[in-house]
């Protein structure tokens, strides 16, 4: 249980920082509800990165990696946000595109990308070109 212990420090010293209730943080976030930061707190359920990552990207200056292992400071240097935040974009992707394929084939996808700074800023502006709606 110490692993979940020390999740839940972590994320109520974030939820705390953002001076938000814990319903009004996982709604910020673009969480559905605050059931599974009870359920972390209660250490029935671990911090999944796809609610980590939904975490860091409605807030910038939380750092991904100290929510999800404790290490470095919760607190982003201001030079990274920008780099972050097309980072976290890119895994919420992932995550999300893992879902969606395992509720339409019952195959988990596992797939990891190492991208620079400037590759994952113009994968971002394709994703985006394609969600565009198009005027035909």
């Amino acid at each position: 249980m110490k692993k979940e212990s020390e999740e839940w420090a972590r994320l109520e010293q974030v939820i705390r920082w953002s001076r938000l209730s814990i319903n009004a943080f996982a709604l910020r976030a673009g969480l559905k509800s605050p059931a599974g930061f009870y359920r972390i707190r209660n250490g029935t359920q671990r911090l999944s990165k796809h609610t980590a990552a939904a975490i860091a990207a409605a807030y910038p200056e939380i750092s991904y990696t100290w929510l999800t292992t404790g290490t470095g400071e919760m607190l982003e240097k201001e030079d990274d946000y920008a780099e972050n935040a097309a980072l976290r974009s890119i895994r919420q992707l992932q995550e999300k595109t893992k879902a969606d394929t395992r509720l339409r084939t019952g195959v988990e996808l596992n797939f990891s990308v190492r991208l620079t700074v400037e590759e994952a800023e113009r994968v971002l502006a394709l994703l985006k070109e394609q969600d565009a709606p198009k005027n035909e």
